[in-house]
């Protein structure tokens, strides 16, 4: 198979308008996040999906997913006026999967 051209790639997010259904990886999982959950999870600002296309085909698809991380030991400059910060803020890339 001949490569594609990186210029005819784009990369969008998921939107309602994108047809999902034809998309298929080796993992069953991934295959269903993307669609069964992925655009739910989106409306519940739960994560983000952004899709590979070539030629309005899906190759691909990353998702990020917001998240937290724990401090286990706060220092006295951790935090704002004098209130600890136990936890930050964070996103984290989690599915990331090619069409096969």
């Amino acid at each position: 198979m001949k490569p594609l051209p990186l210029d005819e790639l784009r990369v969008e997010y998921l939107r309602e308008s994108h047809n999902v259904s034809f998309f298929h990886c080796s993992n069953d999982d991934l295959n269903d996040f993307l669609k069964e959950d992925a655009k739910k999870s989106q409306e519940d600002l739960i994560s983000r999906t952004f899709l590979c296309l070539w030629q309005d085909c899906i190759l691909g698809y990353l998702t990020l997913v917001t998240d937290t991380i724990e401090v286990k030991l706060i220092e006295k400059d951790d935090g704002v006026d004098g209130y600890p910060y136990p936890r930050y803020p964070s996103i984290k890339p989690t599915f990331r999967t090619f069409t096969s």
